[in-house]
């Protein structure tokens, strides 16, 4: 079977042939091997000590049938700096994906998650930031555009629709935002606008049980085989935001190197900053 674009989104579930030779003992099989090998993190909220500890033992007493070998946790693995790779595909699509990924070369380092969050705000995490307010509304290059952070690899995604005939400029725009962070002096108006606007995002988490259970989940994945130490609390976090200074902010930037720029279009177009 040929596996082109189409195949590169079912990929992420697996292959429609795959399905056909699955049985009821393969499933089953799988199932019990997962519950043998996994870690399990519980995470009990809005119960007392004695009703948490109750949880627990059940849940314990649930696995005590099975011979329970969790593998260990991975380290978190840093994509590697490279020479940027460009790739171009084709498909009729309304309008055209521009998707790049920058690097910071190594795991994001604990200490560094509240520069990397403002960082994100300034820069295209946010509806006050450059990729927002100057791609997008000044220059009319992107219907949508944003960057977001994966810290378990040390990689920034920029994601971004935008004409077919504006791919090329797009990209130019884009990079010159992240340059102009990292070498043109950041104003503290626009510096605090971002602080204060994600630490109004994170007084939320704790309003709602699955805010709670969300926030304690990414920083347990986060953690990875490191020491529990390093989850955070929504409060630390907010610390941690408060105390960020500019030039934190600007040396995570400085080490964000474009790694990958991949463009979906329908047309033969020029896709580069060349």
């Amino acid at each position: 079977m040929s596996r082109g674009l189409g195949d590169v989104y079912k990929r992420q579930e697996g292959y429609l042939e795959e399905v056909d030779g699955l049985t009821p003992e393969a499933l089953t099989e799988a199932y019990y091997e997962m519950l043998r090998t996994a870690n399990i993190e519980l995470i009990v909220l809005g119960c007392d000590e004695a009703s948490t500890t109750a949880v627990k033992d059940a849940l314990l007493a649930e696995l005590s049938a099975i011979d329970r070998a969790p593998l260990p946790r991975a380290e978190n693995i840093a994509m590697p700096r490279r020479e940027p790779v460009r790739k171009v595909e084709h498909f009729d699509t309304t309008q055209a994906k521009l998707c790049m990924l920058f690097t910071l070369g190594r795991p994001m380092q604990p200490e560094q998650l509240a520069a990397v969050r403002l960082a994100m705000a300034l820069y295209g995490g946010s509806v006050t930031s450059r990729l927002f307010l100057n791609v997008r509304e000044r220059d009319h290059l992107c219907y949508y555009c944003s960057s977001s952070f994966q810290s378990f690899t040390g990689s920034m995604a920029v994601n971004s629709g935008v004409e077919h005939a504006d791919a090329a400029r797009a990209e130019q725009a884009i990079l010159k935002e992240l340059a102009d962070l990292c070498t043109v002096p950041i104003t503290d108006e626009e510096f605090e606008d971002c602080r204060r606007g994600l630490l109004s995002g994170m007084n939320g988490v704790e309003d709602s049980l699955g805010g709670i259970e969300s926030w304690y989940y990414i920083e347990v994945l986060r953690a990875g085989a490191s020491s529990a130490a390093l989850i955070q609390s929504p409060e630390q976090a907010r610390s941690a935001l408060r105390a960020v200074t500019k030039d934190e902010v600007r040396d995570i930037l400085r080490r964000l190197t474009l790694s990958v720029s991949y463009l979906l279009t329908k047309e033969d177009t020029a896709h580069a900053a060349e």
